[in-house]
């Protein structure tokens, strides 16, 4: 242990005769003099890149890297030196403190020079922690111009080779007492943040300069308010590590040393926690960003207006002239700007931008015949269909709160051909309707079809199914009616009979399907016949350009169906949903449009060559489907009337078998559980109906009949046959309407004498032997009837997993556990054995799904 410590002794002794001595204290201040360069090789400049090194870098030794972004004042400097002497592991008792930065030099309450340094310190693993540490400082600013500086210049930075490959945290640096944050600072923080894209969020924290060691309370409310995306904590608060900035503050003055005490204990507990975060947090790579950073334009008019007149670094400038094709200025013809300006003529502005932004208003129609109030199936069209030009249709799925609004007006924008230069946006969804919720408030299935503007960029007309957010608040329920609405567009003689491309929409940032989105995608997935495979695909959204490895691999891990490119990935487009009022000199909106609209040219092309899939084989599986679950909804009530008439005739029998043996000591009365049907009114929403059958007084058809009118139309209905009911009755024999049929019992006391009588009666039967064989008889009835609906069920189950898509789908996984009990009480082996690999398989292949569903308590089918 004592050669431990002499041996740390001489290394500290070691740097302090390679410092310089910059104050006597207590404690002693040294300056230390690292390896200097200059990233860009420029000696003076607007950018100036450097990089300084402490050590030498051992290769085999893990490194972590960590970003620090602040305000002037903010207390970076003294973050990066605190760090710095953590890392090197002095303690308080030293009395010495070791400077990196040149603090010095900064004499005034802001920074005088855009500096961006990057301090490396090496060789001192295993003192404090077990990695070596680099820690880029970005330059404060006071003013936007200031603050949009550091975004051009982290993009700069980001555009070199071999300088930083991955990061493993984002510092936000403020002050613990901030009770909200200045424009600036929410400017400047979502600049850097949107420079990362949504997986850098688990890696940015806040680093809470100034605290006493309490709570910050007042700071992390302003983070929340300003919405900064950030790690959260397991409250849902931001993640945050606390520091005092009087470290190089000691004296031997008592009424002040406890305070330069505290002040030294609340920074050391902050980065041991903080470098404790960084040891687990997983990095992120910096190659996507890198490519982005290095391919953004940025027009000349845009950099005269960020930087005046000032003088262009050689490579930065080099960097910004790598245009995009499709970011080039073009003229556009004079038919295509007067189709914009009438387009404009006709739609109402809901905000002066730039750019502004106008609501499109197209013809309505809806689809179920229902009032435009009342209506969950409407169809929105703008311009007039050319019928011998060709039109690609859409069916976008995703979680409430992926994108999916602005996914769609970002399609039509692309397809009418707006250009960043227009300074105009057009919604064609009611996106500020939603936006005052966190989630869709709907359950409407929307059709957008954007007619005549062939040719703008793309040779066809576009249809966008719309399904709204599924997975929200109202439950499993509330998805299970957009499947409905869905299953009518596709049915309905005015509806859709064929998609080209079916989008499942997911965040980038996202790292695994949640159970909402295993349970959406699988579902909507399961619609479709086998042969629409190669036409869904993956569109992620809140993109940064960068390959969405994470997304890709939640969608590989929830083995989604879905088409597969050459490297056996799912086929994914990207795009990047930032929306806001643009400014002049937003860089990282240019960055954000780049990205989508590189995300739309790919997607286009992929529609161009997607052929076309006939729904046909959809509406079989929808109909097999519904008849299914109608059917087994029917039978599973039918089963319990049964078994609740066998307990009945249970009980009459015993009474019977007693009153025979010796009728003087016997019970003369009985307590009888005495089965009824009775009707009740249904609630809830408005196609909330069921089809039920007159005679024999049953529900054929609940739930689920939302686009029959009257019982004629309903899917039940086979050949004007009910393939529910008991008796196969004749449409004409049924009604829908908002009454159901439920089974009951009461108690009622009989006499046993008068029970043999009756049934004597019923059963024209003479003697109570008789009575018996009539009630075993009418039991062997019940089983036969059980059976057969047994088998019928079996059939249906077999023949929707041989058309569909995903034959084990959730609402068919929810029926196989009372199929396998009923084949078990029949002694079925085979059928047992076949429904018990459906189960293993679906449970294998969807089990997030399932855990869903049952989670939500609503274990039913749709």
């Amino acid at each position: 242990m004592a050669c431990k410590k002499s041996e740390e002794s001489l290394k500290l002794q070691d740097i302090i005769s390679k410092s310089s001595l910059i104050q006597e204290g207590p404690p002693k201040r040294y300056q230390l003099l690292p390896k200097k360069q200059n990233i860009d090789g420029t000696s003076k400049g607007e950018f100036k890149l450097r990089r300084w090194t402490m050590g030498e870098k051992d290769p085999n030794k893990v490194n972590r890297t960590v970003l620090l972004v602040g305000d002037t004042g903010a207390g970076k400097t003294t973050m990066v030196n605190a760090m710095v002497n953590y890392v090197m592991g002095i303690e308080m008792e030293d009395n010495i403190w070791f400077e990196i930065t040149e603090q010095g030099k900064i004499g005034v309450s802001q920074c005088q020079t855009t500096e961006m340094t990057v301090y490396d310190i090496f060789g001192f693993e295993n003192k404090q922690v077990p990695y070596s540490l680099t820690i880029i400082d970005t330059s404060g600013q006071e003013d936007a111009k200031g603050s949009q500086g550091i975004i051009a210049q982290i993009h700069h930075f980001l555009s070199f080779q071999n300088v930083i490959d991955q990061i493993d945290a984002v510092g936000l640096v403020l002050k613990a007492t901030e009770n909200r944050l200045s424009k600036r600072q929410i400017f400047m923080f979502e600049k850097v943040i949107s420079l990362f894209g949504g997986n850098m969020q688990s890696n940015i924290v806040a680093l809470l300069t100034h605290s006493d060691g309490g709570p910050a309370t007042n700071a992390l409310e302003a983070l929340k308010k300003a919405d900064i995306k950030c790690a959260k904590d397991d409250e849902n608060q931001p993640v945050h590590f606390l520091f005092n900035n009087c470290q190089t503050v000691t004296t031997s003055i008592r009424r002040h040393k406890k305070a330069s005490m505290l002040a030294w204990e609340t920074s050391m507990e902050g980065l041991e926690k903080f470098t404790d975060f960084l040891r687990q947090v997983k990095h992120q790579e910096l190659l996507g960003v890198k490519m982005t950073a290095q391919s953004v334009q940025i027009p000349k008019s845009l950099w005269s207006k960020i930087f005046g007149d000032k003088s262009e670094d050689a490579s930065f400038k080099a960097m910004i002239l790598a245009a995009q094709p499709w970011m080039a200025v073009n003229r556009r013809s004079e038919k295509k700007t007067a189709k914009l300006k009438d387009i404009i003529s006709k739609s109402q502005l809901i905000n002066a931008g730039p750019p502004k932004r106008y609501q499109l208003v197209p013809q309505k129609q809806c689809l179920d015949g229902r009032s435009e109030e009342e209506s969950k199936l409407r169809r929105w069209t703008i311009g007039e269909k050319d019928p011998k030009k060709a039109n690609k249709i859409i069916l976008l799925v995703g979680e409430t709160g992926t994108g999916k609004s602005t996914l769609i007006n970002t399609m039509v924008n692309y397809v009418m051909g707006v250009e960043w230069e227009d300074e105009v946006w057009f919604q064609f969804t009611k996106e500020g309707e939603r936006s005052k919720t966190s989630q869709s408030t709907t359950s409407e299935v929307t059709v957008y079809e954007i007619f005549g503007f062939e040719e703008c960029r793309v040779s066809y007309s576009l249809t966008i199914i719309d399904s709204p957010g599924f997975g929200d608040t109202k439950g499993i329920q509330e998805d299970k009616t957009v499947i409905r609405k869905l299953h009518d567009l596709f049915r309905c003689e005015d509806g859709i009979h064929e998609v080209d491309a079916v989008g499942l929409v997911l965040q980038a940032g996202t790292n695994r399907l949640s159970d909402r989105q295993k349970y959406i995608f699988d579902v909507i997935v399961s619609l479709f016949g086998k042969d629409m495979k190669d036409n869904i695909v993956a569109l992620i959204t809140h993109s940064d350009g960068a390959r969405a490895s994470d997304a890709l691999q939640a969608l590989n891990d929830a083995m989604i169906q879905c088409a597969k490119d050459t490297e056996n990935n799912p086929v994914h487009f990207l795009f990047n949903n930032r929306k806001e009022i643009r400014h002049d000199q937003d860089i990282s909106l240019m960055l954000a449009w780049n990205t989508t609209m590189q995300g739309m040219v790919n997607f286009t092309k992929f529609l161009s060559k997607a052929q076309p899939q006939k729904l046909k084989m959809t509406v079989d599986v929808l109909n097999k489907r519904v008849q299914l679950q109608a059917c087994v909804n029917n039978f599973k009530e039918r089963i319990k009337m049964i078994e609740l008439k066998q307990r009945q005739s249970r009980q009459i029998k015993e009474a019977i078998e007693q009153y025979n043996a010796d009728a003087k000591n016997a019970i003369t009365e009985k307590e009888i559980d005495e089965p009824y049907k009775v009707k009740v009114p249904l609630h809830g929403w408005w196609d909330n109906k069921a089809v039920t059958c007159n005679v024999c007084e049953e529900n054929c058809h609940y739930p689920g009949c939302t686009l029959a009118w009257r019982p004629r139309y309903c899917e039940v209905m086979v050949n004007e046959i009910c393939m529910s009911c008991t008796n196969k009755c004749h449409y004409s024999k049924h009604v829908k309407e908002k009454y159901k049929y439920v089974f009951k019992t009461k108690k009622v006391i009989k006499e046993v004498v008068d029970l043999i009588k009756k049934r004597e009666f019923e059963k024209k039967a003479s003697g109570q032997k008789q009575v018996l064989a009539g009630l075993q008889k009418e039991l062997d009835v019940f089983e036969k009837d059980k059976s057969e609906l047994v088998e019928e069920t079996y059939q249906c189950v077999v023949k929707l997993e041989e058309i569909a898509l995903k034959g084990n789908t959730l609402c068919t996984y929810i029926h196989l556990d009372f199929l396998i009990d009923r084949m078990e009480e029949k002694r079925d082996t085979a059928k047992v054995q076949k429904l018990q690999e459906m189960k293993k398989k679906a449970e294998e292949e969807q089990n997030v799904g399932i855990d869903y569903i049952q989670g939500k308590g609503e274990y039913e089918p749709l």
